[in-house]
């Protein structure tokens, strides 16, 4: 289990290893995919939405803080464009609850590769983080254009959270893409809220 990053308030954190992590996971996204039209599942659903980056389990220390903005949750989308989305879930347990979910496109200035602020929810976002969130839209009903994850154009979704105790994740898009064809995608990102992030790293490795 990943520890929250980062140790002060309003500190957006980009993970190179997330990004390299990105890239290499489109070949496998695509080949799951095929694998599974080829067990019988329905020809007519859709695989437009697929989550890249490699399975993370995040931590957040709520001993010093209770607001938090999870950005790792990325996904590329293959078409046919724009995928409107249905709705999304974000299951928590604790008194951990999702404030907001927002979804923007990573474009190439962008200096980050995903987002992680504590003591904060996502408006409280500086820099060049903070710019690609002026480009943010709530995720329910939003319209996604195609997003190549090997040029890092991917689309991320920041959680604007609140708890001190619980877990959030994984996220899940329900979808309907270009054609008329619905699908769900689902994220690799989990996230404990607890006092002890060591303790529950010491768990999860047990």
């Amino acid at each position: 289990m990943r520890s929250w990053p980062g140790s002060r308030a309003n500190k957006p954190v980009g993970l190179g290893r997330v990004a390299a992590a990105i890239t290499a996971a489109v070949a496998l996204a695509c080949s799951t995919a095929a694998c599974d039209d080829s067990q019988g599942a329905d020809p007519q659903a859709s695989d437009a939405l697929y989550p890249v980056g490699d399975k993370h389990q995040l931590c957040a220390p709520s001993k010093r803080w209770t607001t938090f903005t999870e950005g790792f949750d990325a996904f590329g989308n293959r078409g046919p464009a724009p995928v409107t989305i249905e709705k999304v879930d974000w299951p928590t347990t604790g008194d951990v609850k999702a404030d907001s979910i927002q979804v923007f496109q990573r474009q190439p200035q962008d200096r980050f590769s995903a987002l992680g602020l504590v003591e904060g929810l996502p408006e409280k976002l500086t820099g060049s983080p903070g710019r690609a969130w002026q480009r943010s839209q709530p995720a329910d009903g939003a319209a996604l254009e195609l997003a190549d994850p090997d040029t890092g154009g991917y689309l991320l979704f920041a959680i604007g959270v609140r708890g001190t105790e619980g877990t959030g994740g994984p996220l899940t898009i329900h979808y309907t893409d270009g054609d008329g064809h619905a699908g769900t995608a689902t994220s690799l990102i989990t996230l404990s809220i607890t006092n002890d992030c060591q303790a529950a790293h010491s768990d999860s490795d047990g």
